[in-house]
């Protein structure tokens, strides 16, 4: 606890960083807002059209250079009913941030990436406060709604 919001703090490679992130977004019920710089997990996005395939509503924004590789999930989310979005600014968006239900903010240095979960010395946060996914849904929006 910090003072009185719940914080969840993970370390990859040790702590199954990846299997945490699968876990919260196993529990949305009505929303998934993603903001990502490089999204190529097949197990997060599969956990994400889990919940889609049971109402959730799922958007995203990606950084418009990652998006569209190889391994990248952003075609597979949409597919399965996401909106999608790849950001247009002339910098790098760099964020990684997952909202569930206004109420849950996943956030940190790890990309939802192989690579993040097996390789590097990663970190995240899953943020348990009303107040603060509010703080993050204006970010995705701004973001969001500027693509």
């Amino acid at each position: 606890m910090v003072g009185n919001v719940n914080v969840e703090c993970y370390f990859a490679p040790e702590d199954e960083v990846e299997k945490a992130v699968v876990e919260r977004i196993g529990a949305a019920q009505s929303r998934i807002d993603v903001m990502a710089f490089s999204f190529t997990s097949t197990a997060v996005a599969k956990a994400i059209a889990s919940r889609i395939g049971k109402g959730a509503k799922v958007r995203a924004v990606f950084d418009e250079r990652q998006a569209g590789s190889k391994y990248s999930q952003d075609r597979f989310l949409a597919e399965h009913g996401a909106t999608v979005r790849l950001d247009t600014n002339p910098y790098a968006m760099h964020n990684k941030v997952i909202i569930i239900d206004d109420g849950m903010v996943i956030t940190g240095s790890y990309n939802f990436t192989k690579s993040a979960s097996t390789e590097n010395d990663e970190n995240l946060l899953v943020v348990h406060s009303p107040d603060i996914a509010a703080q993050y849904e204006r970010k995705f929006e701004s973001i969001f709604g500027a693509n």
